[in-house]
C-alpha cells in the first residue's frame, strides 16, 4: 500500500506539472522530481495524482453541517406553532424564528406530533387493533397518522405491527391463541420486539 501524499508532495507535483503550460506532461520527467524524496513516486502515481487533484479542485467544497440544540423558548414556540398550523411548517419556521429553518421545524415537528399522548401500551395486540391498524393503514398518509388512532402505540409500533401483520399473518393468530386464556401481558422475553410498544431501533 502506497503512503499518503502530504501536502509538500501535491504542490512539487503542481509546479511540475505547470511548467509544461499546454504541452502534454512528461511524468517520467515529473517523478524525478520525487527521486530524493523520502517516497519515491512513479510516473503512473505522479498521473493519478495530478487526476485527483484536479478532481478534487473542480467539485464544490461539502460544508459539514452542525447541530444546533433546541432551547425551551424555542421549544415551546414550536409546540404551540405546531398546534395551531399543523404541518405548515414554513409558516411554523417563521413562528418559531431564531433562524430555523422549515426543515429543522419539520423533523423537530414530527417528533412531537407521534409522542403518544396517555400511559404507553407494552404487550400483545389485540384483535381488534389489528383490525384497525390493517383497515386504517393502507388509508391514511403516515405512520403519525394512523398512530392516533392509538393511544399509547407510537408510530413506530403500528409500522412493526402492520409489516408483520401483512408479511406473517398465521404467526399472529399462533401468537394469540398462545394467550388466549390470560387477561395480563406476556411475561417479560415473551413478546417479540415487532410486539411490544418500544422503539427498537
Amino acid at each position: 500500500m502506497s503512503k499518503p501524499w502530504t501536502k509538500a508532495e501535491d504542490q512539487l507535483l503542481r509546479d511540475e506539472c505547470e511548467k509544461y503550460g499546454p504541452d502534454p506532461i512528461s511524468f517520467f520527467e515529473v517523478s524525478k522530481a520525487f527521486g530524493s524524496s523520502t517516497v519515491p513516486r512513479s510516473q503512473h502515481a505522479c498521473r493519478r495524482r495530478l487526476d485527483r487533484l484536479i478532481e478534487q479542485r473542480a467539485q464544490p467544497e461539502r460544508k459539514k453541517k452542525t447541530y444546533r440544540k433546541w432551547e425551551d423558548e424555542e421549544f415551546e414556540r414550536l409546540s404551540k406553532a405546531v398546534d395551531e398550523q399543523g404541518k405548515s411548517w414554513k409558516q411554523i419556521s417563521e413562528a418559531v424564528g431564531g433562524g430555523r429553518t422549515a426543515s429543522e421545524c419539520a423533523s423537530r415537528g414530527r417528533n412531537l406530533r407521534r409522542k403518544p399522548t396517555g400511559t404507553k401500551v407494552v404487550g400483545l395486540w389485540t384483535q381488534e387493533e389489528d383490525k384497525t391498524l390493517l383497515k386504517l393503514a393502507p388509508e391514511l398518509q403516515g405512520w403519525d397518522l394512523v398512530a392516533e388512532n392509538f393511544p399509547g402505540r407510537s408510530d413506530t409500533a403500528c409500522r412493526k405491527r402492520y409489516k408483520r401483520l401483512t408479511q406473517q399473518p398465521k404467526l399472529m393468530l399462533d401468537e394469540r391463541e398462545r394467550h388466549i386464556d390470560t387477561n395480563l401481558s406476556p411475561p417479560p422475553g415473551d413478546c417479540s420486539e415487532e410486539d411490544c410498544d418500544f422503539d427498537w431501533e
